[in-house]
């Protein structure tokens, strides 16, 4: 149940950047009836064969081909802190800023989706105690998101 609402909060974070223009979503909601979770969402102008950003495999193939899109993502990543980073294994690696599982798209249509915002936002926030002994909140430091990751805070 928390990833419907970490993919919507992931979604409302794109439309609310100002950083972010020429990149769209997809119209999405969350539905709640007798017991079941679905997240709806709108039929995108998208196929196999026009992912530019991310992985849509688990991993295995990473894309992060267009220029563009790279450039309107590192540009998304800056206010929220995120690191780049490396994803996928070996030669296929690619340097994202956002989550590996994430999709960025350059649709039939010409305009760029992106959706799979489920690893976007933080499923908790820290806790009070821990921001305050180790990050001073007017450190300037980037986080990485991926995946099997730990922040040392003795490092720091």
């Amino acid at each position: 149940m928390k990833a419907a609402a970490k993919e919507l909060n992931g979604l409302g974070a794109l439309w609310a950047s100002a950083n972010v223009e020429g990149i769209c979503g997809p119209l999405m909601t969350i539905v709640d009836y007798k017991g079941f979770r679905i997240v709806a969402m709108s039929l995108l102008p998208i196929g196999k064969d026009t992912i530019r950003y991310g992985s849509a495999d688990g991993g295995i193939t990473v894309h992060a081909d267009d220029p563009f899109l790279n450039k309107q993502l590192k540009a998304f990543a800056k206010p929220y802190h995120l690191k780049k980073h490396l994803v996928g294994k070996d030669l296929a690696a690619r340097a994202l800023y956002l989550p590996g599982d994430i999709e960025g798209h350059h649709g039939y249509d010409d305009r760029y989706y992106l959706l799979d915002f489920a690893r976007l936002m933080p499923p908790e926030g820290p806790s009070t105690e821990y921001v305050a002994r180790s990050l001073p909140l007017s450190l300037s430091l980037s986080l990485s998101l991926s995946l099997g990751g730990s922040l040392d805070r003795n490092a720091l």
